[in-house]
């Protein structure tokens, strides 16, 4: 495992025990035995750390170039059991953040909408975006609060609603103007 993964690994053990506000450098170069410097190589700071966390969740998951119709319920899925598992480090430090995660996962969403659209509609639709927006905001709020009230939904439930929320968009996108 290389430095960086190294400092990922700590970094995700220590916002699980602590607030992302706790954490400090210091500790993160410390338990992995590093020097300073060599955190300021790969990250800029915690918050480019996180950032890069929060990002690799949603490539590896859900990614935008390899999501589709078809599979868009699987990767949501997959994303949702990712952050269940990593529990104690989202709740820790997506209340702190500085809507960090909020807008990283809202463009991300915005993103898979504008792409689904695409897909169900034949049309050149100038309310993509719009809609893409009201959507991805409505999602981002869910799952934002559903991690901070302890993933009390199961994932299958979530997941049923936002495979319902596909097909109602489906149905009726040709409707909208």
């Amino acid at each position: 495992m290389n430095t960086r993964e190294q400092i990922k690994i700590e970094f995700l053990k220590l916002i699980a025990s602590s607030s992302f506000d706790k954490v400090r450098i210091s500790n993160i170069c410390k338990n992995v035995n590093i020097q300073r410097k060599l955190f300021y190589y790969y990250f800029e700071d915690k918050y480019a750390l996180l950032n890069d966390i929060y990002q690799d969740d949603l490539s590896l998951n859900f990614n935008i170039s390899e999501t589709n119709k078809i599979n868009w319920k699987n990767g949501a899925k997959l994303l949702l059991e990712t952050y269940k598992s990593r529990g104690a480090f989202y709740k820790n430090s997506i209340t702190v953040d500085n809507n960090q995660w909020h807008n990283i996962f809202l463009t991300h969403m915005r993103a898979l909408f504008i792409r689904l659209f695409n897909e169900l509609s034949a049309n050149d639709d100038k309310n993509f975006y719009f809609n893409a927006t009201f959507f991805s905001n409505g999602w981002t709020g869910i799952i934002e609060n559903w991690i901070i009230n302890d993933f009390d939904i199961d994932i299958a439930v979530l997941i049923d609603q936002f495979y319902a929320l596909i097909h109602f968009t489906k149905f009726n996108i040709s409707k909208w103007e």
